[in-house]
C-alpha cells in the first residue's frame, strides 16, 4: 500500500475507484455525495435501488456499493455506508460500519483486480463528524497488506 496526497477535485482522480461515505437514508444531498450524484446520476439511481432492496435505514450500514461508471472499462464509484443519519451537529459516522464497508471495498477491488482508490481528505469528518485521524488509521489498517495505491484528495 502506498498513500499519495493530491490537491484538486476528487472527481478528477484517475484511480480505478473513487470512494466516499454515504448515509443510509436514501439521500445524497451534500458534499462529495451530491457532486457524484450530479456528475454520474447512475450512481444515485443504483444507490436508491440498493437502499430500497436492503430494507432502508441502518440495514445498509457497513455495506459497500460499487457502481461501474465506465461501461466495463474499470472506473468505479464506491458508496461506503458508514453512517445512518446525517447532519452537522454531532458524530453521525459509525466507526464500525465504516471499517466494515472499507473491508468490503478492499475485497471487491481485489475481486475486480482494481489497483487504486481515491478518498476525499477528511472523509466522514466534516458532515459525518468523525475524527479524520481515526478514519485515516482505518484506511491504512484495511489496505496495509495490499498493493493498492491510495490517493487522498484535498481541495486547494
Amino acid at each position: 500500500m502506498e498513500i499519495i496526497y493530491k490537491d484538486g477535485n476528487l472527481l478528477d482522480a484517475q484511480t480505478d475507484v473513487i470512494a466516499h461515505q454515504v448515509n443510509c437514508q436514501g439521500v445524497m444531498g451534500s458534499g462529495v455525495a451530491k457532486q457524484i450524484k450530479e456528475k454520474w446520476p447512475i450512481v444515485f439511481e443504483l444507490y436508491s435501488q440498493f437502499w430500497d432492496y436492503e430494507g432502508e435505514g441502518e440495514k445498509c450500514l457497513g455495506k459497500c456499493l460499487m457502481v461501474d461508471i465506465s461501461c466495463g472499462f474499470g472506473k468505479w464509484i464506491a458508496n461506503l455506508f458508514g453512517q445512518d443519519f446525517y447532519g452537522l451537529d454531532r458524530r453521525y459516522t459509525n466507526y464500525e460500519a465504516l471499517y466494515t464497508s472499507l473491508e468490503s471495498l478492499k475485497k471487491q477491488m481485489e475481486q475486480e483486480f482494481l489497483i487504486s482508490v481515491a478518498f476525499p481528505y477528511k472523509m466522514s469528518s466534516d458532515r459525518g463528524g468523525a475524527d479524520w485521524n481515526i478514519v485515516l488509521a482505518m484506511i491504512e489498517s484495511v489496505f496495509k497488506n495490499t498493493d493498492i495505491t491510495i490517493e487522498i484528495w484535498k481541495l486547494p
